[in-house]
């Protein structure tokens, strides 16, 4: 059995994936480069890939494009298909204000797209803690990632703002 306890959730039985027909239908949460500190998020809803990063929003791209740049880059990623959301990922992923502070990160827009806008949310695993607490959470998808693959290593929002501000200011590369 791996060791868990550097994790800040851990799940089991995720379902391998090779190609992005799984994607097709539903509401699915992008966890991608996982195994990083932090990791990168994104959501993905009628065929279509949303996301915010220090370059800006990206909303109506297109899911197999997003898709085949994980699997061109090999970036371990995983995918939670989620029951249901609360606004639409295409209206909130319009919105001009997203990335003018430095308090904002990828989590903030998925926060307002999956209705769970607590204060206590700070990171991708209360979300999913949140979610999977819910029973919202419908499976899990892995794509380039490992066979012991179990959760996603734990860190603080502290972490993520240092990065995002790194990022920024040119002090590190995304990896």
């Amino acid at each position: 059995m791996k060791e868990t306890s550097n994790y800040s959730i851990v799940f089991s039985e995720p379902i391998h994936e090779q190609h992005d027909d799984f994607l097709k239908e539903g509401f699915f949460l992008w966890i991608m480069d996982w195994e990083k500190t932090p990791p990168h998020l994104g959501c993905s809803w009628n065929d279509t890939y949303y996301s915010l990063s220090v370059k800006g929003v990206q909303n109506n791209k297109e899911l197999k494009i997003q898709f085949r740049l994980l699997k061109q880059q090999n970036i371990p990623s995983f995918f939670v298909k989620i029951s249901d959301f609360k606004e639409n990922p295409k209206s909130v992923f319009t919105t001009d204000s997203w990335g003018l502070n430095d308090e904002i990160t990828c989590l903030n827009p998925l926060l307002k797209v999956l209705g769970n806008t607590h204060s206590n949310i700070e990171r991708v695993a209360d979300l999913l803690k949140e979610i999977q607490l819910e029973n919202r959470i419908l499976s899990i998808h892995l794509v380039d990632s490992p066979k012991d693959w179990c959760g996603i290593r734990d860190y603080s929002k502290e972490t993520v703002l240092e990065y995002i501000k790194n990022l920024k200011y040119g002090k590190v590369e995304r990896r």
